[in-house]
């Protein structure tokens, strides 16, 4: 009996959190997000992402683990910092024990992920259907980049994959192939940190 009341108990919690959950509105959860990066609480940031989000960050550290120099070279412009990102500031020891969101959680918690946007000042909301976009709103000029959510079983989502899916097609159009290139990644990334070596292009499975 005792069981059967906890567990009444608990659905009886669960449904009431899930319901607090489905009112929370696009700029709510964008606040949530981004208390969550502030206090480094990557793990809870994690959960408030797109499914399609959180599997480009689980595929970008099977990427970062296992590409080699030409599968690195092929790919995006911002898959391809991350990645090499990710790889100068870590050991391979370091790397070969990552798995789930552990790479999110390193990437946030080494500015890799930036934290410091604040999504409820001067910002607009865009909203069509299960997808919107909080966009920078000054001098009444849009930002051309926003940040997208979609709504996922009646809850709004950050979606960070539609984000980097854009930037990429707006790097496309707006940066030189020579600013595109590898060699110019390797160059910023030895200006903003660790001096790049040749371990760079190390592989750890």
């Amino acid at each position: 009996m005792r069981k059967i009341i906890l567990l009444i108990s608990f659905s009886c919690c669960f449904l009431f959190l899930l319901a607090q959950t489905d009112k929370m509105g696009v700029k709510d959860v964008a606040k949530a997000y981004q208390d969550a990066l502030m206090k480094n609480d990557a793990a809870t940031a994690f959960t408030m992402m797109s499914k399609n989000s959180q599997q480009y960050f689980k595929t970008l550290l099977v990427q970062t683990k296992k590409y080699n120099k030409a599968q690195v070279e092929a790919l995006s412009f911002v898959d391809k910092m991350a990645l090499l990102s990710i790889r100068n500031q870590t050991t391979d020891e370091e790397l070969k024990k990552m798995k789930d969101n552990d790479l999110f959680i390193f990437a946030v918690q080494n500015g890799i992920i930036p934290k410091n946007a604040d999504v409820t000042k001067n910002t607009i909301t865009e909203t069509k259907g299960d997808n919107a976009v909080i966009y920078a709103y000054n001098n009444g000029q849009k930002s051309p980049l926003g940040l997208p959510f979609v709504k996922e079983n009646k809850v709004w989502k950050v979606d960070l994959f539609g984000l980097l899916a854009k930037s990429n097609e707006m790097i496309a159009l707006m940066m030189t192939d020579n600013a595109k290139s590898t060699a110019f990644v390797l160059q910023m990334l030895s200006r903003n940190g660790k001096k790049v070596d040749a371990s760079i292009w190390n592989t750890v499975e």
